[in-house]
């Protein structure tokens, strides 16, 4: 097969849940397929690369995407510079990653003679209008439009498959082997959180629900971050910041961590989230409806009520339990094994070939 993936991220050598996906899918695929891979540039030089038997078509170069990181017109840049290349070959099967639908829409455009396929790592739904009340009709009627334009959606997990039609549950997978050869750090916290500082995450809230005497990382960037320091410095919490770290330093503290705590009210597929859970960090997550990683854990017994007493409560038990931290590890452990990334990838190549019908 001749096999296009699409993904604004896509550099080997990142921490990004679409990139680690896409690049394993890629490396594994190769070796029987030709593999390409549409993405911004992660390299020098020219825009076209072949690296391990991947061809990579470098959409926008880096100084474009320092400037405009995610911006709406950095996105839009990509998908109508990415209608012009995919318009250049001919492909049995296109595969876009969902993030951004701009890209989903320039992949439909160009897939006339492609079997085409949109792997959903989020759906907002009407939530559209609440995240942008002005502007988010028009994302809302396209996410809808987008779910019904292809020849099939792969959705990532259960709760995912409920909302998009015509979809196929191809669960989100790990590298469990790689992981199983994370380090601890010598750095050792007791909570520990990673991801982006924004507003859905709800960590002013955790902030409030820790003691003071717990010691918490949160690593990562975003526009809460000033307001959450100076949070933690007027609540007088123990809380340390870091920067965005390379995966290994990342993975290697979560598993020195007692607990990962997951406050958002609403988040769909957390990568660290899941990776915590192989390396045996347990995670704690609040019960909103919005959360899917509490219904996804909800059977562990570390899904707590959004409340600061009862959280500060769950997580002093636990801090002062290790027999209870290390049943929740090995049955969140187990639950992780079911998501192999050899076993997603299989089913994915089985798909793709009754697509193909090759």
């Amino acid at each position: 097969m001749k096999i296009a993936l699409i993904s604004a991220s896509a550099n080997p050598a990142g921490s990004g849940f679409m990139e680690k996906r896409v690049s394993e899918i890629a490396s594994t695929l190769s070796k029987k397929n030709e593999v390409h891979i549409y993405c911004n540039k992660f390299w020098n030089g020219k825009s076209e690369l072949k690296k391990n038997n991947i061809f990579f078509h470098g959409i926008t170069d880096i100084e474009s995407i320092e400037k405009g990181k995610k911006s709406f017109s950095s996105k839009l840049s990509f998908s109508v510079k990415l209608l012009r290349e995919l318009k250049k070959e001919e492909f049995d099967l296109i595969d876009c990653q969902n993030f951004s639908f701009l890209s989903c829409l320039a992949s439909k455009l160009s897939s006339k003679k492609s079997k085409l396929v949109f792997s959903w790592y989020d759906f907002l739904g009407a939530y559209w209008l609440v995240k942008y009340p002005f502007i988010g009709m028009l994302p809302m009627i396209l996410e809808d439009y987008l779910k019904n334009s292809a020849d099939k959606n792969i959705a990532l997990s259960s709760t995912l498959k409920e909302k998009i039609n015509k979809s196929e549950l191809i669960p989100f997978g790990l590298n469990l082997k790689e992981l199983s050869k994370v380090k601890k750090s010598k750095k050792k916290f007791q909570v520990i959180y990673a991801g982006p500082l924004i507003k859905e995450k709800n960590l002013s809230f955790l902030i409030k629900s820790l003691d003071e005497n717990v010691k918490a990382l949160f690593i990562g960037e975003g526009p809460e971050r000033d307001f959450l320091e100076k949070l933690s410095l007027d609540e007088n919490k123990d809380v340390s910041f870091m920067n965005p770290l390379n995966e290994k330093e990342t993975l290697s503290l979560i598993k020195a961590s007692k607990l990962f705590v997951l406050a958002s009210k609403r988040e769909n597929l957390n990568f660290y989230a899941f990776q915590a859970m192989a390396l045996g960090t347990p995670v704690v997550s609040l019960d909103y409806s919005m959360n899917d990683v509490s219904n996804y854990i909800r059977k562990t017994g570390l899904v707590v009520p959004a409340i600061k007493t009862t959280l500060k409560a769950n997580i002093n038990r636990l801090l002062q339990n290790p027999f209870a931290r290390a049943k929740i590890a090995r049955e969140q452990k187990q639950l992780m094994k079911q998501h192999e990334i050899g076993k997603s990838i299989e089913e994915l190549e089985t798909l793709y070939k009754k697509l193909t019908k090759i």
